[in-house]
């Protein structure tokens, strides 16, 4: 019966797919880390009850299997409910998952923008700059973090900070780009700036550069190389919302590696109970002041907005922290919404919230996962304003589906492209088919043809 479900949808999906229109703008908003389980615990925290959240409104839901080239297996709903190893083993992290999501090809952990044979993907940005739309990649990471790389940057190694960055910065057609990194707050204990207080900012020279309004690549289209705006300032954001803008802007808390989330006090401590470092700008203003330049390009835009530190506090399995991290990019959500509304509303714009995996294997109190001992209880209500019942399986990534939400112009596509049905969360897709569908609606799919045969594993390359 189950099967016969997934087909009907599956089929009307299709059929609604034929009439979908094409989105002038696309924004891809990105839960880093944050599964089924970190969706509930908001819901409880805020409103004492689940299913409450802006986005569990939109049109389209689904659940999405996540896993990379390193995962032994796709997806196994039966398997992920008996088996530990299905829960826990080489999950996927967020430079090949990203990748996917930009690109619509699985890829190897660690590599960003390049397909399994070390090729270069083309970006949904690229695909979007070539059509003359301007392209913007907001985090409350470090700017040239993996997620933000993933849509803009090639490279092999996500953990070459300097290179990421420093290719964003000099050689990418981003015309917003927003994160921490901030050399000056990374040097803040030391006399002088350090070489690697850079690291995060593409190195002494480059950000020397990007402060003396040096031209870098052409970010309008216009054959002419565009220099960066920098801004600091909580204030500065906020102003960068309204009124006229600069043609490319580079924002940059006064943060270190994340907005809020490594901030000083208990990190354990119930979420909202430690003050939040002041002078630094929210997700939500951060998306604004984004929108804001982005909208003067009449030919639509990009956008990517990353609630990265969602991850960095399921890491750390604080539970305070992940709450704290999931309702800022809630609300970064609810700025969108309000921009769609009042800028051409949703005939014109595409909004997708998800994730790129899950971390933490966040559970409720009492659950199991080791051996073939697996045990899930779901986060467990206390009541609004009180700290859930919240306990974890891992301090890293899991293969648990994550949620999928899309509304607007040509959001029904993706039901197109169901290919199970989940016992606990229903029709799921692959993340492939997210980025596949996002380059079709923009005009094609233009990405290297698969090679015969196993692809080389990265150590081969080295």
């Amino acid at each position: 019966m189950k099967s016969r479900i997934v087909w009907l949808l599956t089929a009307m999906f299709v059929v609604s797919a034929l009439c979908a229109q094409t989105p002038r703008n696309i924004i891809v908003m990105i839960a880093d880390g944050c599964g089924f389980e970190h969706v509930r615990a908001l819901n409880y925290y805020e409103f004492g009850r689940d299913s409450l959240l802006v986005f569990q409104s939109f049109p389209v839901q689904l659940a999405v299997s996540t896993y990379s080239m390193d995962t032994a297996a796709a997806y196994d709903p039966v398997a992920i409910r008996r088996e530990a190893d299905a829960v826990l083993d080489d999950p996927t992290d967020s430079a090949a998952s990203g990748t996917t999501l930009s690109t619509g090809v699985k890829t190897w952990n660690h590599y960003i923008g390049l397909d399994a044979w070390r090729r270069p993907l083309q970006h949904l940005s690229e695909r979007g700059y070539e059509q003359s739309k301007a392209v913007g990649l907001v985090t409350t990471m470090v700017f040239g973090h993996a997620t933000p790389a993933t849509f803009a940057v090639h490279n092999a190694n996500r953990r070459d900070y300097l290179g990421i960055a420093r290719q964003l910065l000099t050689e990418s057609n981003v015309r917003v780009l927003m994160g921490c990194g901030n050399p000056a707050v990374l040097a803040a204990d030391s006399t002088d700036y350090k070489p690697r207080d850079f690291r995060y900012a593409g190195g002494r020279e480059t950000w020397e550069s990007v402060l003396a309004s040096t031209p870098m690549a052409d970010c309008d289209n216009d054959g002419i190389g565009d220099s960066w705006e920098v801004v600091f300032s909580r204030e500065a954001f906020l102003a960068l919302a309204d009124g006229d803008t600069p043609v490319r802007v580079l924002g940059v808390p006064m943060a270190g590696k994340t907005t809020q989330q490594q901030r000083e006090g208990d990190p354990e401590a119930d979420a909202f109970a430690v003050p939040f470092t002041q002078g630094v700008p929210s997700l939500a203003e951060m998306t604004n002041a984004a929108l804001n330049v982005l909208d003067d390009d009449p030919d639509g835009f990009f956008l990517m907005v990353e609630g990265g530190a969602i991850d960095k506090a399921s890491h750390k399995n604080w539970a305070g922290r992940t709450i704290e991290e999931t309702r800022d990019f809630h609300q970064a959500v609810q700025a969108v919404l309000e921009w769609v509304e009042t800028h051409g509303g949703w005939n014109e714009t595409l909004v997708i919230v998800t994730a790129d995996h899950e971390c933490g294997g966040l559970v409720g109190p009492g659950s199991v996962c080791e051996d073939n001992d697996v045990r899930l209880f779901p986060v467990e209500n206390r009541g609004a304003g009180n700290m859930p019942g919240m306990d974890w399986l891992t301090d890293h990534h899991t293969n648990f589906l994550v949620p999928f939400y899309a509304r607007g112009a040509g959001s029904e596509r993706f039901g197109a492209h169901v290919i199970g049905n989940d016992p606990e969360h229903g029709p799921y897709i692959d993340n492939t088919s997210i980025g596949r569908t996002l380059h079709e609606l923009w005009g094609g799919w233009n990405q290297p043809e698969l090679k015969p045969g196993a692809a080389p594993h990265p150590d081969s390359f080295e």
